[in-house]
């Protein structure tokens, strides 16, 4: 296990793949996997809907966790489990976004064309929003 803050913003943001476990207002766990860029700043963040799911359990309880995973969510036997906080900040979209398009190139390419076709047959995505996540020491 990493050290310092340092090692361990290092280690979570070099993941391809973290499962962002939120939690709903009665406690439940719901993980779903995300991709995951260092923000510079000691935080790390991800893009999403700001009506997603995701974004109003965060909204309600910031408390979150996250584990290494793959592209499916599944998490490896005895993968480290780091506890954080989360929040939206939609100020910060362009940033996060301009991050995830470094660190995944065409992947990422895609999913913002997918927003656009949406929006062309009249599906207008949500407005996106940036999840800043903070790791507890």
């Amino acid at each position: 296990m990493p050290e310092t803050p340092d090692d361990l913003l290092s280690t979570v943001s070099a993941e391809k793949y973290v499962l962002l476990t939120t939690f709903t207002k009665a406690g439940d766990p719901k993980p779903t996997p995300v991709w995951v860029v260092d923000l510079g700043d000691g935080t790390v963040g991800f893009t999403t809907a700001g009506d997603s799911w995701k974004a109003k359990r965060i909204t309600n309880t910031p408390a979150i966790t996250l584990q290494p995973c793959d592209m499916r969510g599944d998490v490896a036997d005895g993968a480290p489990t780091w506890n954080a906080t989360a929040a939206l900040d939609p100020a910060r979209f362009e940033e996060v976004r301009r991050k995830v398009g470094a660190k995944y190139g065409v992947m990422a390419k895609l999913i913002g064309l997918q927003y656009k076709v949406k929006g062309l047959f009249g599906r207008a995505p949500a407005e996106q929003t940036a999840v800043v996540m903070s790791l507890a020491d």
